[in-house]
């Protein structure tokens, strides 16, 4: 389904809001597409080992192309935790540096790194 061409579609009818609810396809095409500014992750605390994917491949080769979150909210329903966060649209290199430099804890540091990256202290 072209989802941009579903988006456009509601717009013309005012729709200005949609939750997409679905599975990684769903989601994947949707990240792909540009279309997401805000996203929703419900996380139960079990362990399960190898599962589905919540995410397939976006096609991203290279960290400073990755899809950053700026989470907005964490909270805690029951056992569940929920976060809520928007897309940043820049570059991951700008994400990389506001997180590293929020963290004392050199156990929370990063281990993989834009090219040309040495070390986790040239985040700091």
């Amino acid at each position: 389904m072209d989802l941009k061409k579903l988006f456009q579609k509601l717009a013309r009818e005012n729709t200005s809001s949609v939750l997409i609810e679905g599975g990684a396809a769903v989601i994947t095409s949707a990240l792909g597409q540009g279309l997401v500014n805000r996203l929703v992750v419900v996380t139960a605390p079990k362990i399960l080992g190898k599962g589905i994917e919540a995410v397939g491949d976006l096609n991203i080769r290279d960290l400073t192309d990755a899809k950053i979150l700026s989470v907005r909210k964490i909270l805690k329903k029951g056992p569940d935790v929920i976060m809520d966060a928007r897309l940043w649209r820049g570059r991951a290199l700008g994400g990389l540096e506001a997180v590293e430099r929020r963290t004392d804890d050199p156990s929370c540091v990063s281990r993989t790194f834009p090219a040309g990256i040495k070390s986790p202290n040239a985040f700091l």
